[in-house]
């Protein structure tokens, strides 16, 4: 299992590089003109990631985005309120049934990691002080093994309707056939895998 772990870290990582450099040159040719580019490892509100890979019948997700598009802010919780929101950002992404949907397969889920530790303190529940200047990102991955897998056409991600900061994702694929790149938001939720 750990070797089909790395593998698929692997394959992940590939992806994300394969497709950030295409489009950072896609990016450099389409606004050469202007001074300031923006790449996809910018961190930019209201932009959040999402990588999609598939190995044999096992799906993983891996979404990435700023703790502001999902809390309000990005610097450590550091009151109850604050500290509720990020308890709330988390049990919200550990229901993954609310939040994608699959065409074509049946895709059961395995695991789901919701990793919100920088905006934790150790102390939590105190009154801490956290920092402004603070950029931190929340990342979520799960797993998935999943019936009739080269029948699955598309991923609906539903993220939009639970966090309203959230305007657009980046969303990187690869199959075992293909692979691409789309850009989801509120209108345009579908990745497909054609």
């Amino acid at each position: 299992m750990k070797v089909k772990d790395t593998a698929l870290y692997c394959i992940h990582t590939l992806l994300v590089s394969f497709i950030l450099l295409s489009q950072l040159s896609h990016a450099r040719t389409e606004h050469s003109e202007h001074k300031h580019n923006v790449s996809l490892n910018s961190h930019v509100h209201g932009l959040s990631e999402i990588t999609v890979a598939i190995d044999g019948e096992i799906l993983d997700i891996h979404f990435l985005s700023p703790a502001i598009n999902l809390m309000g802010f990005e610097h450590k919780a550091s009151n109850p309120k604050e500290f509720e929101l990020v308890r709330e950002a988390k049990d919200t992404l550990s229901n993954n049934q609310s939040i994608f949907t699959f065409v074509g397969a049946v895709c059961a889920p395995i695991k789901a990691d919701i990793n919100v530790d920088a905006l934790i303190n150790s102390h939590e529940g105190k009154e801490a002080h956290g920092s402004h200047d603070d950029h931190s990102q929340v990342e979520a991955s799960y797993r998935y093994q999943c019936k009739d897998i080269d029948d699955l056409s598309a991923i609906s991600v539903d993220i939009f309707k639970h966090f309203i900061g959230i305007k657009k994702i980046k969303a990187m694929w690869i199959n075992n056939f293909n692979q691409g790149v789309a850009t989801l938001n509120s209108e345009n939720i579908r990745i497909n895998l054609d």
